[in-house]
């Protein structure tokens, strides 16, 4: 006879001997495997009770025992997208204690904005804006700090510019859901934040961008407007017009050999 007011399980031909990963978080939408170790009796069947949150409870068989050995067997859920509690069945054996499976949502960027700080020289004042709405164009040899918040705490994040190095961030004032970096972009397309929450978990987001090279100066000559020679000592009147998208810092004019070509120097 069984005493029904003990804990002690009753005799059985089969136990369960360990169940993984017990009580545990699954990033919503992310499988999870549910796993057990039995011995028991040869051709007794083992199975895995799951109560969902929002459903009724289905219960699924996922194998039988061959042999006194103990034995692992597994039920994969492909796909966690809501709360849950399970347990295993193995022949004879005592039903296990339930366990609970809950979960979070996945590590993601909420706001990620963009402050440009153009050259000094090209007297452009510095701007923010999101970095996810539009086109970014952004002037070549601008100083950039970019700030990135997410939906939870994070262990780092850095980002990689193409064609530059890793820029790691800093939390702002100790808040690890909000993080800054500075950079200078002279090159690239893009850059990418890698973040890693305090799970361990890696996610990143991509950035494109495009950069506005400092064209260089327009000079039209008007005045000669043709080969033309002077007399011996005569000196010559030149006449010209330099146009800039930044403005003008300095003009001045060089003398080269008749021969020279545009890129030599005087």
């Amino acid at each position: 006879t069984v005493n029904p007011f003990t804990n002690t399980a009753p005799p059985s031909l089969t136990k369960i001997i360990a169940i993984t990963p017990g009580d545990s978080t699954v990033i919503q939408g992310e499988p999870q495997s549910l796993s057990c170790s039995v011995k028991g009796a040869d051709g007794h069947e083992v199975r895995v009770e799951i109560q969902p949150n929002d459903t009724v409870k289905s219960i699924y068989s996922i194998g039988h025992i061959h042999g006194g050995a103990v034995q692992d067997f597994s039920y994969k859920l492909p796909k966690v997208t809501t709360g849950l509690r399970y347990r295993f069945k193995a022949g004879d054996a005592q039903e296990s204690e339930w366990f609970t499976i809950t979960t979070r949502p996945p590590p993601a960027f909420t706001g990620i904005s963009i402050v440009v700080m153009p050259p000094p020289y090209m007297r452009i004042p510095a701007s923010t804006s999101d970095a996810r709405e539009g086109r970014l164009i952004i002037p070549a040899g601008s100083s950039v700090r970019l700030n990135a918040t997410a939906n939870m705490p994070l262990k780092g994040l850095k980002t990689a510019p193409s064609s530059n190095e890793p820029v790691a961030f800093t939390s702002v004032n100790g808040d690890l859901n909000v993080w800054t970096a500075s950079l200078v972009l002279l090159t690239g397309t893009s850059f990418t934040l890698r973040g890693e929450d305090t799970s361990s978990v890696e996610f990143e987001e991509n950035i494109a961008y495009t950069l506005d090279a400092d064209k260089a100066a327009g000079i039209e000559v008007v005045s000669p407007n043709s080969r033309t020679v002077l007399p011996p000592g005569e000196r010559p009147q030149i006449a010209f017009r330099v146009a800039d998208d930044f403005g003008i810092s300095e003009v001045y004019i060089e003398e080269v050999k008749p021969d020279a070509a545009r890129e030599d120097k005087g």
